[in-house]
């Protein structure tokens, strides 16, 4: 049994890394633009729409890829159909495309389920400081939409810059900036800051970092029966334990204390515990019949668990209803080393 369990643990890991590498796509042939985008959708599950139904008008795209990655067919789809990713256009887990405008862009860059775009370089020089000044890049990191992310963060003594044979430190190598990514959209924008190089300089030919990804994985449904006594019931799977603390009456409705417990919470639990009250709580009745939670609470909090009691009302035997939470089985810490390319500087 020790070794069976072991195994499953095993598998579960796997499974969790497997959520969040990059999609596959495989297409050949022409379609409208719409139609392909319908395609891609249907098969990675990655919501993707365009700004306005008049963009898809008259447009075809011709595609000829087997298995490839997500990001990479987009980027070829945005390049025959003169799109652009649209920065904050929806709250909703989707990416919005709009027509190409402005100066030709820097490449963008991406691996696995992320994508890095550069958004615009600004320079400057206070004078009431000691610094030679500084140079801001800012940049839009984007995602597959399929994953929620809950937090980004930033080392910035991973970040330098190269230009005309020389190195550029971070302007801030000790600060290490977290991002919560728990308020919708499928994609953030971040700022980083360079010692700034002289004016003779035109544009980095390089610019690297590293990013720091906490992803909840895909997920799982615990399910509790016969709770009316009140004894502690749990279940585990993947890195996640829920436990159900106790039901009781509390005046006229159940009162049910369940506990989320990581293994690994990677930082997401201490910063931004708000993403876990996000989780689904129901009770299924004999029909099978969804029934909503009336309210909820937090009543501990740990740097790997947290602890909420949900409150429902049940007409009738409690015991005849099964409980259902819904939580993802792990939180995966994905670190990505990026590197930007030929970005000019203003």
């Amino acid at each position: 049994k020790v070794r069976l369990q072991r195994i499953r643990q095993a598998l579960e890991s796997v499974k969790t890394q497997a959520y969040v590498a990059a999609s596959r796509v495989s297409l050949d042939g022409r379609w409208p633009l719409q139609e392909v985008l319908d395609a891609i959708i249907a098969q990675t599950g990655n919501q993707v729409r365009l700004q306005t139904d008049e963009l898809g008008a008259n447009k075809t795209v011709e595609l000829h890829v087997a298995d490839a990655p997500f990001w990479q067919v987009l980027q070829e789809i945005m390049n025959q159909a003169d799109l652009q990713l649209v920065a904050f256009a929806t709250t909703e887990q989707e990416l919005v495309l709009g027509p190409r405008e402005g100066v030709a862009p820097p490449p963008a860059w991406f691996d696995g389920p992320v994508r890095i775009d550069p958004l615009f370089t600004q320079a400057t020089l206070n004078f009431r400081s000691a610094l030679v000044g500084q140079l801001q890049v800012s940049a839009l990191v984007s995602w597959e939409p399929r994953l929620q992310p809950v937090f980004l963060q930033i080392p910035m003594d991973k970040l330098e810059a190269e230009a005309g044979g020389k190195v550029y430190d971070s302007a801030t190598p000790d600060a290490a900036p977290e991002i919560p990514l728990n308020v919708g959209g499928s994609s953030t924008q971040i700022d980083l800051l360079l010692d700034r190089p002289p004016r003779s300089v035109a544009q980095l030919d390089s610019l690297r970092g590293r990013l720091v990804m906490a992803i909840p994985s895909e997920k799982h449904q615990y399910e509790f029966e016969r709770f009316s006594s009140g004894a502690r019931q749990s279940q585990k799977y993947g890195d996640v334990t829920v436990t159900l603390e106790g039901a009781r009456r509390n005046g006229p409705v159940w009162e049910f204390r369940i506990l989320v417990e990581f293994g690994s919470p990677e930082g997401a639990l201490e910063s931004f515990r708000g993403w876990v009250l996000s989780n689904q709580a129901y009770l299924l009745d004999p029909q099978g019949r969804r029934l909503e939670n009336v309210g909820f609470q937090t009543y501990a909090i740990t740097p790997s668990a947290v602890g909420i009691a949900y409150l429902f009302q049940i007409n009738g035997d409690p015991d005849l209803h099964r409980l259902v939470y819904e939580s993802p089985a792990g939180i995966v810490r994905y670190t990505l080393d990026y590197e930007l390319e030929d970005i000019p500087l203003p």
